[in-house]
């Protein structure tokens, strides 16, 4: 079993590292899980790990910005304060695993902004499947179902949440369908809430989507 094996470590730093690995990882699986709770309370036990020397500030920027993806579809003020804390606590990242992860929390953090609509009149986009989405969000629908077919063409398939930009595009309930169906049997519960609330909304209304937080 890898936690006694853990906990029978002497070593202090090195036990310190590797249940803060472990619970970094239980942390997302929770988070995706959708039991917040949980994970915003490993979360916090890693930002609470004795670290004197500054050696865990990447497990701690990891922390903060499952946190800030947390409250995506709850609250836009909370995801947005966590995720600068996230930034500020990388820093200059000179290392390549600190440039990947400041890569990965700014792709996360323009998502939060895309799906809350806020600050957009400056955002940077990072992935083109977020492009999709702005020029969906501007209207531009045509423009967004061209950069999803050329990522289609390029990947050979497309993500589950990809699919869901691409059904709003050509307001097509069947690929947001498709997208709830493959983030479910990835078990995906947190971000299925956002095309469930899309589909929801269409039967609902006959209005494909509208923008703003969950």
């Amino acid at each position: 079993m890898l936690l006694p094996d853990i906990n029978a470590i002497t070593d202090s730093f090195i036990k310190s590292s590797y249940l803060g690995r472990i619970k970094e990882g239980l942390a997302y699986a929770y988070l995706v899980q959708d039991n917040l709770e949980m994970s915003r309370k490993l979360c916090k036990e890693i930002l609470a790990i004795d670290d004197p020397k500054n050696c865990f500030h990447l497990l701690r920027a990891s922390a903060l910005a499952y946190i800030a993806e947390s409250y995506t579809f709850d609250c836009y003020d909370s995801a947005s304060w966590y995720m600068k804390k996230a930034l500020k606590q990388l820093g200059p990242c000179n290392f390549e695993r600190e440039k990947q992860r400041k890569q990965s929390i700014l792709n996360t953090y323009a998502f939060i902004k895309l799906v809350n609509k806020q600050e957009l009149e400056n955002i940077d986009i990072y992935h083109s499947a977020e492009k999709s989405f702005l020029e969906i969000i501007r209207g531009n629908h045509k423009k967004a179902v061209e950069i999803l077919s050329d990522l289609e063409k390029k990947n050979g398939m497309l993500t589950p949440m990809q699919y869901c930009y691409l059904g709003i595009a050509k307001n097509d309930i069947s690929l947001i369908e498709k997208s709830i169906m493959l983030l479910e049997c990835a078990g995906n519960r947190f971000y299925c809430r956002f095309p469930k609330k899309i589909v929801v909304e269409f039967n609902g209304n006959g209005i494909m989507y509208e923008g703003g937080a969950i």
